[in-house]
């Protein structure tokens, strides 16, 4: 008789019976899972974190469970399975274990119940004797522990198997529609150390004004992924008088927990003595860098930053006559980049008095920081004529500037003067080089004109187009500051505190400047300062770089992996994997991708659907999509497993995939069995004797032969 020869008498049989009685039967064994996605959420480096899940039996018959394992090519490095096989029913007074208990255990090797613990489906002989048998109502519990290998995210996956017993009369069944679980497994590890950062490691005051008072910061950043503790800093004993440091909560050391920072601040008041240094040391914990030194200093040597004053006098104009015994007022704007304008020096002098015990007419130091002042000249010290007046102004570094202009004092323009500045061409002593430009006179301010504006036979020295440090550039040609000859545009840039180069930027590729932007310079510990993604407070890739600059790099760091190809957890999840005709589930692939990328989904089915002409998915590129089972089988098949796949792909092409596998039954699945339909004569009768029959029938579905339909 053909294999199922016999099945299809026995239904032939009992449909015969005439006046026949329904009679329920049992239901199957359902599997309900506490969860399918475990949170274990932080757990430090070298800690184990433990968290159970529950399969429970809420079905009629017993269940099978033939093996739990760890997904595979995911991080299982990182879980461990405790199958303490203690199984729990309802009703117990305790926890009791399953007639043949495993004898697994914990270990970061285990992976729990194999095929071999299991024996093959379908043979003849005893039941598997690892197998767990839940009755109705009991519970499986085991554990899943995670001890992190690796840092940053980590994911696994749980796979639960559930079986049915081989023989004509099985002691335990699978779940009817579900054969395969898949729980997700997640959670984030660190190394757990600290990491110090300290910015500056040189604190600069520059070059403020005897008097003033400057606050700047120190600030200590933990970069590290543990608690990073920071000792009280200590100072040299040559440390100069003029700072003053509020260590705050400093004070007797503290700790900083992962990924954050606190700051002290540091008070500077300048004085004439210059030179103001200071050594501070600040201790920690951190394995790399136990020591850390931060330098202070203030009005160091001579100010690499100064630059020359400015004055521009705003009236009177040149050859202005004062015929009055008031005071002559000059109206002047001063300005200094380094200092403030009130601690300029500032004068008027006479260039044709001839008393020359009078080397000041009047103090022009501004009494504003604004630099704006109006000078008063008394009338009785200017002389009878036309003089020039020099108003010269000097800053600390002892660079000059200076602005003149010319004054008839009671009196009249000289006869042969044409351009009205007070003096004439044809004056003896001092003539006018040029008597058609008001501009140009003796001892006229020099601009950059062109013109001898002070006839002393030199044109534009001293003015914006005259080179004079000797660099080969004036003020005219792009030099930033033509009183230093280091600095001028493509000097060599140098580690200074100045714009050597004339480019805007102080001290750019130099150890004192962040180059790559990542707000670290090489005195802050930026060991690669051409590329942003390399400094104390960056992520350890496994790339073969230091990233974190802490002279450790990838697997000794604890690195995480740069475009790294997705991963695919566990297997595809499916609602279910035994349909009927026509049937639908939704199913779903979990994924992770170490680059944080969107990734691509592609859905397919196998050779034999894709023959059959059978598409039977809702979608193919989105991570969860409904599957609906063709509506026709084979004559006389017993069930078709048909195999579904989905590949993963990123942006760069890396790849993963998984299968899954789907069984067709000729019919929808059937929740029960064991149901007779029985006649009063009697085609059978009403007791266990005769509903086996009926048991066996429906089970022949589930165990024997199916036609497997997957692609090697």
């Amino acid at each position: 008789m053909p294999k199922f020869g016999w099945l299809f008498l026995t239904i032939g049989l009992i449909n015969a019976c005439e006046e026949s009685t329904n009679i329920p039967g049992r239901g199957l064994p359902q599997a309900e899972v506490s969860t399918h996605r475990v949170e274990f959420g932080e757990v430090s480096w070298g800690e184990v974190a433990e968290e159970q899940i529950t399969i429970r039996n809420t079905g009629e018959l017993a269940l099978g469970i033939s093996t739990i394992t760890l997904g595979v090519n995911e991080m299982e490095g990182n879980f461990a399975l405790n199958l303490n096989h203690l199984v729990s029913c309802d009703g117990s007074d305790g926890e009791t274990t399953s007639d043949d208990p495993l004898s697994g255990g914990s270990g970061g090797s285990d992976t729990g119940l194999t095929a071999d613990d299991v024996g093959e489906e379908g043979t003849e002989g005893s039941p598997a004797h690892d197998t767990i048998i839940l009755q109705t109502g009991c519970t499986y519990t085991f554990d899943v522990n995670l001890s992190p290998v690796s840092v940053g995210q980590i994911f696994g996956s749980v796979i639960i198997d559930y079986a049915t017993q081989a023989g004509e009369e099985p002691e335990y069944y699978r779940d009817p529609d579900l054969y395969r679980e898949t729980i997700i497994l997640e959670g984030r590890s660190d190394k757990g150390s600290g990491n110090v950062v300290i910015s500056p490691r040189t604190l600069d005051f520059g070059y403020p004004y005897p008097g003033e008072e400057r606050i700047k910061y120190v600030e200590i950043h933990n970069v590290g992924n543990g608690e990073l503790t920071i000792d009280e800093p200590e100072l040299n004993e040559a440390c100069d008088e003029t700072y003053t440091f509020d260590f705050g909560r400093l004070t007797g050391g503290t700790t900083l927990p992962a990924r954050t920072s606190t700051l002290f601040p540091v008070t500077y008041t300048a004085t004439l003595a210059g030179d103001a240094e200071c050594e501070m040391t600040i201790g920690s914990n951190d394995v790399d860098t136990p020591s850390s030194r931060v330098s202070v200093r203030g009005q160091m040597g001579s100010n690499p930053l100064c630059t020359p004053p400015t004055v521009d006098l705003v009236t009177p104009q040149p050859g202005t006559i004062h015929g009055t015994s008031e005071d002559l007022v000059l109206e002047l704007r001063i300005h200094d980049a380094d200092q403030p304008p009130t601690s300029l020096r500032c004068s008027v002098s006479s260039i044709f008095n001839p008393d020359e015990e009078i080397t000041e007419l009047a103090d022009c130091t501004p009494y504003s920081e604004s630099g704006y002042t109006l000078v008063s000249i008394p009338a009785d010290m200017l002389i009878v004529g036309t003089d020039t007046l020099l108003v010269t102004v000097e800053d600390d570094c002892g660079f000059q500037d200076t602005v003149a202009t010319s004054v008839v004092y009671r009196s009249t323009y000289p006869p042969s003067d044409d351009d009205g500045d007070g003096y004439a061409s044809t004056d003896l002593e001092n003539p006018d080089c040029d008597d058609e430009d008001v501009m140009v006179y003796p001892h006229a301010t020099e601009i950059y004109d062109g013109k001898d504006n002070d006839c002393d036979g030199e044109i534009d020295e001293g003015s914006d187009g005259m080179d004079d440090d000797g660099d080969g550039y004036s003020e005219a040609d792009g030099d930033c500051n033509d009183a230093d000859d280091t600095m001028y545009p493509g000097a060599p840039e140098q580690s200074d505190t100045k714009d050597n180069d004339c480019n805007g930027i102080i001290d750019d590729n130099t150890g004192l400047y962040d180059d790559d932007g990542d707000g670290f310079a090489e005195t802050d510990n930026d060991c690669n300062d051409t590329n942003p993604d390399v400094h104390p407070a960056a992520i350890e890739y496994c790339d073969g770089i230091d990233n974190n600059c802490n002279g450790l790099k990838d697997q000794r760091d604890g690195c995480i992996e740069v475009n790294g190809a997705p991963m695919v957890l566990g297997e595809i999840q499916m609602g279910a994997t035994a349909l009927g005709p026509g049937e639908s589930t939704i199913m779903r692939i979990d994924t992770f991708d170490p680059d944080g990328e969107e990734l691509i989904f592609a859905w397919q089915e196998d050779e034999v659907l894709a023959e059959l002409g059978h598409n039977g998915f809702d979608a193919i590129t989105t991570q969860t999509v409904t599957w609906t089972a063709p509506t026709h089988l084979a004559e006389n098949s017993p069930g078709e497993v048909y195999t579904l796949y989905v590949v993963v792909t990123d942006p760069e092409g890396n790849s993963d995939w998984a299968f899954g596998e789907i069984t067709v039954y000729p019919d929808p699945v059937e929740q029960e069995i064991g149901g007779i339909q029985s006649q009063n004569g009697g085609c059978g009768k009403d007791d266990d004797e005769a509903s086996s029959a009926m048991v066996l029938a429906p089970l022949m579905l589930l165990t024997l032969g199916l036609r497997r339909r997957r692609e090697d």
